[in-house]
């Protein structure tokens, strides 16, 4: 069976130049299109062709009572725990951020309030 790593490169030669097959990869993922807003690390193991979830922390924003997702308030949620749940997530992996080898985030569909807030001002330190 082929990884999906070994497809990539199949598919695409030209990544070998930024992500070598043997190199080890730590991908962060942030979610935050609707009322959660979540962060999660891959980690892809080159020597035995794996991926393994070793983070996935979230916070959930919860409406008052009858009312329905007000777009200001959930951005709002959302900045307010994001760098956080980065933190939570980098500590839950076992790693520092200097680790991560690339970023991927929800670009749209969603609510766009509830991700504008996110990019381009969040900083991992």
């Amino acid at each position: 069976m082929t990884s999906s790593h070994s497809l990539l490169h199949q598919i695409c030669p030209e990544i070998e130049k930024i992500w070598p097959k043997d190199q080890e990869i730590y991908a962060l993922g942030i979610e935050g299109s609707a009322n959660k807003v979540g962060v999660g690390i891959v980690h892809y193991d080159p020597v035995n062709e794996t991926y393994n979830i070793i983070a996935n922390v979230r916070k959930t924003y919860i409406t008052p009572a009858g009312q329905g997702f007000l777009p200001r308030e959930t951005a709002w949620h959302h900045q307010q725990h994001i760098v956080p749940l980065v933190r939570e997530a980098l500590s839950q992996a076992g790693i520092e951020a200097s680790k991560i080898s690339c970023i991927c985030y929800t670009k749209g569909k969603g609510i766009t309030r509830s991700l504008s807030p996110f990019f381009p001002r969040v900083t991992i330190k």
